[in-house]
């Protein structure tokens, strides 16, 4: 009789060898201590292990198995490394995947398994991981070599743009941060990280402060940001003519014309709200000492000229200079008849015209307190002030003498007059006024009298002073 336990117990000593034999990792022993990649070759019958094109195929293949078992072990450490150091996690695996790894694979084994079904290609994991590891040691002395000297040329030549240098400082910390994950996951000695760490920082301490066109460019935009149109203008015209052919620099430019037309409008509209050069429309209201006549020698006459009064309104537009050391304009005044005394008894004071009557002309006035030497004083030019003036027009009414001869009169009235601080009121200010008037006609009917007045002016037509005007110009330049 079969004995029934021998037959199973053969039956599973077959069935293990044949799952054996099927199991592509069987050509090794321990796999768990290789990185390895399979083919399927089964049906290939041109298939031939030891062509070089197919090794390096193999090779390769092998690279991306490596890649994939790295990219898993080390996901953890990416993330912390990503947060921290700012890595993305896609860029390190790429890079390694695309540039390093088949540097450092020296003499993988190749071999068919399991009947002709499979090429294996395999490296023992601890000869790969120090080989990477001292790629990696190696690489840092590399870069820091490479940074020595860049350094002590720039200081040197601080102009000089590192154009090759940096791209081989970019390629070298590139790699670098390709194997920074392989590098955690193996648990390397902390130093090691470290020096990684510190010469990452340096080549990007001195990449940014190189002179190179990207930097210029970073820089431009900064000023931009920050409103220092003048400094901007310098720079980007200097990159213009230096890289007339770079296609980064023009869109930039525009951006900078965009933006300095705004500002020079917005500080123009500003400027203009500063209470400094402006002109007048004026409205005052004053009284007239009576007219003397020059040929009186009565002196009851003289001793009651500032006794009896007659008021008056007056109109004017007064432009002022750009500066506000001068102004200049037109005035119309109203005179009203009016033997008004300032006493209670009735005075013998006779007007010398029937009626009330216009005053027409032409004025001019100086401001004494404009401080010209100080570049700023406009801004100043609503404190307390004060300006002499003269005034010269016509009186336009028709006047017959008591003999019926018609007579025109002028006036000719200098004077000065106060403005008040008014720093308090960018639309209008107040002023105080005093003249004195000389009155003719035909030399023949001469008059003086004094007035003095209150003055509410309202200021129009803010304009810019000729040095803000230049200031204006030297900072808003556009770029052509």
């Amino acid at each position: 009789m079969i004995n029934i336990n021998r037959l199973f117990s053969f039956y599973l000593l077959f069935l293990s060898f044949s799952l054996f034999a099927q199991d592509p990792t069987s050509c090794i022993e321990n796999p768990d201590d290789y990185y390895f990649s399979l083919r399927n070759i089964s049906g290939d019958n041109n298939f031939d292990i030891s062509d070089e094109e197919t090794k390096l195929d193999l090779k390769e293949a092998l690279t991306n198995q490596i890649v994939s078992k790295i990219q898993v072990q080390s996901t953890v450490n990416q993330t912390f490394k990503r947060v921290n150091n700012e890595f993305s996690e896609t860029e390190v695996y790429n890079s390694f995947a695309v540039s390093n790894s088949d540097a450092i694979i020296f003499n993988p084994t190749y071999r068919i398994c399991s009947n002709g079904e499979y090429a294996m290609v395999y490296i023992e994991k601890s000869f790969f991981n120090n080989l990477a590891i001292n790629y990696f040691r190696n690489l840092i002395r590399r870069l820091e070599s490479i940074l020595d000297i860049s350094n002590e040329r720039y200081a040197t030549n601080p102009n000089y743009e590192f154009k090759t240098e940096t791209a081989e400082l970019s390629r070298v910390i590139s790699t670098l941060d390709s194997y920074y994950g392989l590098m955690i996951s193996l648990n390397v000695e902390e130093s090691l990280l470290d020096s990684y760490v510190e010469v990452d920082r340096e080549v990007k301490t001195f990449i940014n402060s190189i002179n190179s066109l990207e930097n210029n460019l970073i820089k431009a935009e900064s000023l931009i940001s920050n409103n220092d149109y003048s400094q901007a203008y310098d720079l980007l015209t200097s990159l213009k003519i230096k890289y007339p052919r770079d296609y980064r620099i023009r869109p930039l430019i525009k951006s900078y014309n965009d933006f300095v037309r705004i500002a020079k409008k917005n500080e123009i509209r500003s400027l203009k709200t500063i209470s400094s050069s402006n002109n007048y429309f004026s409205l005052s209201l004053g009284i007239n000492s009576e007219f003397e006549a020059d040929n009186s020698s009565n002196s009851n006459s003289q001793d009651s000229a500032f006794k009896s009064f007659h008021p008056n309104l007056q109109l004017s537009f007064i432009r002022n200079n750009r500066n506000k050391t001068l102004g200049w304009g037109i005035y119309s005044k109203y005179h009203v008849a009016s033997t008004q005394t300032f006493e209670a008894d009735n005075s013998d004071y006779e007007y010398p015209f029937l009626d009330n009557f216009f005053e027409a002309g032409v004025m001019i006035q100086l401001y004494l307190f404009s401080n010209v030497t100080n570049p700023d004083y406009y801004l100043d030019q609503d404190y307390s002030a004060f300006a002499v003036s003269l005034h010269a027009g016509r009186y336009l009414d028709n006047f017959i003498s008591s003999f019926g001869e018609e007579l025109s009169f002028t006036s000719i009235s200098p004077g000065f007059e106060w403005y008040f601080n008014n720093k308090s009121s960018r639309s209008q200010r107040s002023s105080v006024y005093f003249r004195y008037s000389i009155v003719s006609s035909n030399s023949l009917y001469n008059y003086k009298t004094a007035s003095v007045g209150f003055t509410f002016n309202i200021k129009s037509g803010r304009k810019l002073t000729e040095k803000q005007k230049e200031d204006v110009k030297n900072e808003f330049k556009t770029i052509n």
